[in-house]
């Protein structure tokens, strides 16, 4: 990509008016270019804008990942170029010293120092039990549980599926209908536990990328008669076309019918709302009194009374701050934050002072500890958290 192209990206970035395609365009090229070209990139944004430093914090993300491959590097090669390597790795990390300066002290400012038919009824019924987040990954139809981390074999065959771990945390899955205990009607649950993903590549090649304590229910017959699941949680959907087969997704109290598309759908037990974003392609979501087709860059939210609103000012990066591994917050209450946290931590309760009206933005990758995220939260305010056996107080 050239170097107008970009900063015409970066800019759009900023003002949050990148385009469904655009916003895939500008994410893939910040992974192929060096680190030196997002410095400058960075640098030439200048800051006399306040409302951008949040958008801008996600090239600084992409600015700490490539120092991070630049000392892998240096590690790797220290014998072979020593002293030329250290000088490049050290002047790239003071910039970064600055840089992370300016963009934690104004996110203090900011914060506030301030037949398809039936085949759905039938998932719908869940008739597997809800697996523990912190045990096994996978549930068949008759009950045996599987933890991914105690498995003997990458592979697995068992209820007319088969099950093949190409990677930590990412299976793929295939039908195997000749198998002696194949079941058409056989429901099995795949889930992410609290405190990671996982990414499961169906029968038909569509990918699903589950969000921390997510579950997805699929058939034995999924790909060989319907392309129904069952999603609790939040999941990235990547679906192959299939124009004689719909993909459907059962969500509480709505459905996602698709042919082809990239989509994020959000449908936590402990949120009220269900979140349909659209990346390409096309979705209908339909309830019991409401229906409606987005177009990309657009979010339908289906409410508690199941009728649907549609938003086409949508921040794809906070939607989908999930899939690069960070918690991203833009102007949200304390309450807001805690609800998203305990998504991926184990917070079994959560007790909030009266009357708190601070509002927080930035950003912290999850793999930083449950303590290390509020602490930071607690030294750019004045509240205070309690943190004890998965319970959080908080007060002023």
């Amino acid at each position: 990509m050239d170097e107008q192209r970009l900063k015409i990206l970066y800019k759009k970035h900023c003002n949050n008016t990148l385009t469904a395609q655009e916003f895939e365009e500008f994410h893939q090229a910040l992974e192929d270019i060096d680190a030196q070209s997002l410095l400058s990139l960075y640098a030439d944004s200048g800051q006399d804008n306040a409302a951008d430093s949040f958008a801008k914090e996600d090239v600084f993300n992409r600015i700490s990942s490539k120092i991070d491959d630049i000392e892998k590097q240096k590690e790797f090669s220290i014998k072979k170029s020593n002293k030329v390597l250290y000088y490049k790795v050290a002047a790239a990390v003071a910039v970064l010293f600055i840089f992370s300066y300016f963009i934690l002290n104004h996110i203090a400012h900011n914060s506030s120092i301030e037949s398809n038919k039936s085949a759905l009824e039938s998932l719908s019924k869940d008739n597997t039990k809800a697996l523990a987040s912190n045990s096994s990954n996978i549930q068949f139809a008759d009950g045996r549980t599987l933890d991914l981390d105690l498995l003997p074999d990458d592979s697995i065959s068992h209820r007319g599926l088969s099950i093949v771990r190409v990677a930590e945390n990412e299976l793929t899955i295939h039908n195997e209908a000749g198998s002696a205990d194949f079941d058409l009607n056989s429901f099995h649950m795949f889930a992410a536990k609290k405190g990671s993903t996982l990414k499961l590549t169906l029968p038909d090649k569509s990918t699903v990328h589950l969000n921390s304590g997510s579950s997805i229910n699929i058939s034995s017959s999924y790909g060989i008669k319907d392309r129904n699941v069952l999603l609790k949680g939040e999941g990235f959907f990547q679906v192959a076309h299939n124009k004689n087969t719909p993909f459907i997704v059962q969500v509480k109290d709505a459905q996602i019918n698709v042919l082809g598309t990239v989509f994020n759908l959000s449908a936590y037990d402990q949120d009220k709302e269900v979140q349909a974003t659209l990346i390409s392609g096309s979705i209908a979501v339909n309830t019991s009194i409401d229906q409606t087709v987005i177009k990309p860059g657009q979010k339908a939210t289906v409410g508690s009374q199941s009728a649907i609103r549609v938003d086409s000012n949508v921040d794809l990066n906070q939607i989908l701050a999930w899939r690069e591994g960070v918690f991203r917050f833009q102007d949200q209450s304390i309450e807001s934050i805690l609800n998203e946290l305990s998504k991926w931590y184990y917070i079994e309760d959560v007790q909030v002072a009266t009357n708190l009206k601070d509002k927080f933005t930035g950003s912290i990758k999850r793999t930083k500890q449950l303590k290390d995220v509020l602490t930071a939260i607690q030294e750019v305010s004045d509240l205070h958290f309690e943190l004890q056996e998965g319970r959080v107080k908080v007060m002023k």
